[in-house]
């Protein structure tokens, strides 16, 4: 696992939602890879477009990800080869999964006077 691969335990933030890619590095036969995720160091699943990956023989391959609505301070990221579940990486500290809260309305460009009762949706 060459990203994410953060040093310390917390060292990496994503957001739900967010794109974010996932590179590897693999040497030998290895035509396929599934990349997974944890939020508690046991149950992995697999990212949307994580399985049946095509791998570069002997070399770095990569994919982007969406983040999963798995809110988490113990979040990992595994490559796995297809065939072989003992050929496997994982990022080497757990990191943050963050929720996101956008808001709609009021727009920045919005004028509210004063008194007036105004709805602020999220």
């Amino acid at each position: 696992m060459t990203y994410p691969n953060p040093g310390v335990p917390g060292g990496e933030n994503w957001v739900v939602g967010e794109t974010r890619p996932v590179t590897w590095t693999t040497v030998g036969e290895v035509s396929t890879v599934n990349v997974l995720y944890t939020i508690d160091g046991s149950n992995y699943l697999t990212f949307t477009g994580g399985a049946g990956v095509a791998n570069n023989a002997n070399g770095t391959t990569g994919i982007s990800t969406i983040v999963p609505d798995a809110i988490s301070n113990t979040f990992k990221v595994r490559v796995v080869a297809a065939n072989d579940s003992y050929a496997k990486d994982d990022s080497n500290n757990e990191f943050n999964l963050r929720g996101k809260i956008e808001v709609l309305t009021p727009t920045a460009s919005t004028r509210w006077q004063v008194s007036d009762n105004q709805d602020i949706i999220w």
